[in-house]
């Protein structure tokens, strides 16, 4: 009887396995698929070798490649050993990447992936290359060898080998460089140390058992791949420890300060808008990040406020709910900067003079929300003015009220109520300058004209119509920060103030002005070709174990 009921179930297995295969058929293996889970970092792409050329040949591209790029880094404080030694690293990868072979394999999808193991001298390029595993999904595997005497140059050995059932093929260069590869199905694996293949040999037969021990089963690596959002082109990925624990000295320091994350990943997605999206995401295993926001009580993110529908009138955004003046003065007075530091010494020792309240209380007044806005008013036969919007949360509106009133006692006022909104305009300059101010909902409001407030205050009213206006949408995701910059129009106001400023001092700005980068002929080309840039956005969060920061442009067309 219970050989019979043993039978039983073992046929109901067979068929189920049988069924599950016929109509649940396992899908394609592709190149990430034959990553080992415990690998160290990975780049992975459906056409690498395109994405490199748009990069090369884009906005950051062209300036890293520039041959004044190295010195600038070292004017800026960098040392020069380091940088050269990273730019030799670049321009050998450059060189790589332009030959046909390199070309040809890297067109299709691709990971390349650095496996746990030591790699010794990490300067040494031998030690880094015995590391790397590189996969591809060919069409015709079979012309690998061509491009490999194409790139390599003349094959002098070549042999065969069986492991785990796969026929690995080793062969030896003119140069000495030693390579291995198999192939399965459509997917070419291959490594400079057969051990690396061996290696993932291992792995394609748990694959195909399966016990399903792919990097796409690593939790880390897939939340990291989900807060990359669609349409990823490029993905890179990073196990921060391992990577330093691979290279010697690196880990001296790491781990000393608590926000190191664990691992880290960079994507880089096209968007519709003639533009690309790149998201930047960490993972922190350790209470790291949980540590920052403990420590500078940090809000949690949400969706930025509704006025973040920009119109075609609006130059510059930017909202957060980090405002934390009551921490960064106390930085502040750390920076080395002393006429910076005087001067708002200076600033508020009027203020405890005029407001009889202390710098400590001052800075208490405020909350964590702020928001600033730039907007282009027209009017009939005039040029567009850029005029300015600043709200801030407010801790004691009632104390603020009294304070500004006091600061404001020798200036004449004018107060005006629209839509139940006190708005006070103080009028300066015989009124041809006329900014204003309002304290509402434990916010004030302080613009260049009223109008700028009464806008504000429209869209603060329920059922406001949002339809309405021309707006550019985006992607209201939660956030801690956000940036709204229309780059073409600021750059084209920004770009003739710098140069007219750069020769007022005979190309010698750096000896008046602080920030003398700004000036350098490779900051300047930076800037021109900026104005290629419609827009640019730029907004993130911090989560008790995950953080997300992205960044995306559109361009003018």
């Amino acid at each position: 009887m219970n050989r019979f009921v043993l039978f039983g179930v073992t046929v109901l297995i067979l068929a189920g396995s049988i069924v599950g295969l016929t109509l649940f058929p396992q899908r394609p293996l592709g190149p990430i698929d034959l990553i080992p889970r415990e690998t160290t970092a990975l780049l992975e792409g459906g056409d690498l070798a395109r994405d490199w050329s748009e990069w090369r040949q884009g906005l950051v591209g062209k300036t890293v490649f520039h041959p004044d790029f190295p010195p600038f880094l070292e004017q800026l404080g960098f040392d020069r050993q380091p940088v050269d030694h990273l730019f030799s690293w670049v321009g050998a990868l450059d060189r790589v990447v332009a030959d046909d072979g390199f070309q040809f394999l890297f067109s299709h999808p691709s990971v390349v992936a650095l496996l746990p193991g030591q790699l010794g001298n990490a300067h040494e390029p031998k030690a880094v290359l015995n590391c790397l595993l590189v996969v591809h999904q060919l069409d015709n595997p079979e012309v690998f060898p061509q491009v490999l005497s194409q790139f390599f140059g003349k094959i002098t050995t070549r042999s065969t080998s069986v492991f785990q059932g796969l026929q690995l093929t080793h062969v030896q260069f003119e140069q000495g460089i030693q390579l291995s590869w198999f192939v399965h199905e459509s997917l070419l694996v291959w490594s400079f140390d057969q051990r690396v293949i061996h290696r993932c040999a291992n792995h394609l037969l748990q694959q195909l058992i399966p016990i399903q021990a792919s990097i796409q089963q690593n939790s880390p690596y897939a939340r990291l791949k989900k807060l990359s959002g669609k349409s990823v082109q490029t993905f890179a990925y990073l196990r921060l420890g391992a990577f330093t624990a691979l290279l010697p000295g690196a880990q001296q320091g790491y781990g000393e300060e608590r926000f190191f994350p664990d691992h880290l990943a960079i994507s880089r997605s096209s968007t519709p808008s003639h533009g690309a999206s790149f998201v930047a995401s960490a993972l922190a295993e350790s209470g790291q990040f949980a540590f920052v926001k403990k420590h500078f009580q940090f809000r949690d993110g949400v969706a930025p406020p509704c006025r973040a529908e920009f119109s075609a009138d609006t130059s510059l955004y930017f909202w957060t709910n980090w405002f934390k003046p009551e921490v960064f003065w106390p930085w502040l007075q750390q920076e080395n900067e002393r006429s910076r530091q005087s001067r708002l010494e200076q600033w508020f020792g009027g203020l405890d003079t005029a407001g009889k309240v202390t710098l400590k209380t001052f800075l208490l007044l405020f909350g964590d929300e702020l928001e600033l806005m730039i907007n282009r008013l027209r009017a009939p036969h005039q040029f567009p003015l850029a005029m300015a919007c600043m709200t801030v949360e407010l801790r004691n509106q009632q104390l603020v009220a009294e304070l500004l009133k006091r600061l404001l006692h020798k200036i004449q006022t004018i107060e005006v109520v629209t839509r139940g909104l006190t708005i006070q305009t103080m009028l300066l300059a015989d009124g041809l300058l006329q900014p204003a101010y309002s304290l509402v909902n434990n916010r004030l409001i302080v613009a260049d004209c009223v109008e700028l407030i009464e806008k504000w205050h429209e869209q603060e009213a329920p059922g406001f119509n949002k339809a309405a206006l021309e707006v550019q949408q985006f992607n209201r995701q939660r956030s801690n920060f956000f940036l709204f910059l229309r780059t073409g129009d600021m750059v084209e106001w920004l770009l003739p103030i710098i140069t007219a400023i750069g020769k007022e001092y005979d190309g010698r700005p750096g000896e008046v002005w602080g920030d003398w980068f700004l000036f350098h002929p490779l900051v300047l080309s930076f800037l021109a070709d900026l104005q290629a840039v419609e827009t640019n956005q730029v907004h993130g969060y911090l989560d008790e174990d995950q953080a997300r920061l992205e960044v995306s442009y559109s361009l003018a067309r």
